[in-house]
């Protein structure tokens, strides 16, 4: 690892520890009752990676909405007796986090908090892709977008000594969508999580942490991560905390509690997939701003971002080599997935008409 990662590693706190767990295990973050977010500097932070940029007032003004909108549903939908104290005018986006930071003792102000910032989640998230549909945007500019934020990212890591071997991105054509959705069960559109892919290829496993670390501060928020897309068979998240000393004792917290020790498998898994092959593969919706597209008045209650879902698998080069060999590799997938589309379509294949 370099001192340059090093670095970084050394900077993580257990919110950054907690999210990269989320990653890996395709967990959700609503189901947190708790954030750890506590200076101005992480606040920046977490909302530039989700497109937000606290100076622009335009932003500002958004940011409130989704507040307000957060405590009209809590008002319609629930009896509950929200504190007072997040009613006030003067309560901003920067107050809201202080209280859902507040120490893991509970009180109503940090709970109510907290339940308002995952509202303002989901109601940002429905907003967004309504105005995806609303944007008329080409897959290629989308592609375009989302190539260049992931390349920029990746190409930091290197400048500043992070152990990236190399980095690949695909957007799958026609063809490929077509064969896709005929090779798998659940035949809808929608059931495609990897339209656009990248593999990110590391130097050694260690180096892992500290990338997906950087990732999580600059393309991929840890609370957009698509819950049940995750699947890691490469490493367990406590096995990867065991190459740094710094983080035993939340390691063999996380031992007693039983949490994260295992490799967690996805809910999309891919059945043409061998179990040889290995990898951290997870989904991420990444936020790119579309200011430039709106065209009418009628979006700006939408806001200014739209989300695309991309495909990350990462590795280390040992296992990228050995991921290539035998049938693991790219071509014997692709073949089972083709006479799986043969024994679907052929005459061959299942029919409730045969005789």
């Amino acid at each position: 690892m370099s001192p340059q990662e090093a670095a970084y590693v050394s900077r993580m706190s257990l919110n950054d520890l907690e999210a990269i767990r989320l990653v890996l295990s395709g967990d959700s973050v609503i189901d947190w009752f708790r954030i750890d977010v506590r200076n101005g500097d992480q606040l920046e932070i977490l909302l530039k990676v989700n497109g937000y940029d606290l100076s622009n007032i335009h932003d500002q003004k958004r940011m409130a909405y989704l507040q307000q909108e957060a405590l009209k549903y809590l008002d319609d939908q629930y009896p509950h007796q929200i504190p007072q104290v997040l009613r006030e005018p003067r309560l901003d986006i920067r107050g809201l986090f202080e209280f859902a930071s507040l120490p893991a003792k509970r009180s109503a102000s940090q709970l109510f908090a907290c339940m308002i910032l995952k509202i303002m989640h989901t109601i940002n998230h429905l907003d967004a892709r309504e105005l995806f549909h609303r944007c008329e945007l080409k897959a290629s500019e989308l592609f375009a977008a989302v190539e260049h934020k992931v390349e920029n990212a990746v190409h930091a890591m290197q400048k500043e000594g992070f152990h990236i071997v190399d980095l690949y991105g695909s957007h799958k054509d026609r063809a490929s969508m077509i064969t896709k959705l005929l090779a798998k069960k659940e035949n809808h559109a929608a059931a495609i999580y990897d339209k656009i892919r990248f593999r990110i290829i590391t130097k050694c496993l260690p180096d892992i942490l500290p990338m997906i670390y950087f990732m999580g501060r600059t393309i991929c928020p840890f609370n957009y991560i698509i819950p049940g897309g995750s699947h890691n068979n490469l490493i367990s998240f406590t096995d990867l905390l065991g190459y740094f000393p710094s983080f035993q004792h939340y390691t063999n917290l996380l031992k007693r509690r039983g949490d994260s020790t295992a490799l967690h498998s996805s809910a999309f898994e891919n059945e043409h997939s061998s179990a040889e092959y290995k990898v951290i593969n997870f989904v991420s919706d990444i936020p790119i701003r579309v200011d430039e597209f709106l065209y009418t008045p009628d979006f700006a209650e939408l806001g200014r971002i739209i989300f695309v879902p991309v495909e990350f698998q990462i590795m280390d080069e040992v296992t990228y080599q050995t991921n290539e060999l035998g049938s693991a590799s790219h071509s014997k997938y692709k073949q089972r997935q083709l006479e799986s589309v043969k024994a679907r379509l052929g005459p061959n294949g299942s029919s409730l008409f045969r005789t």
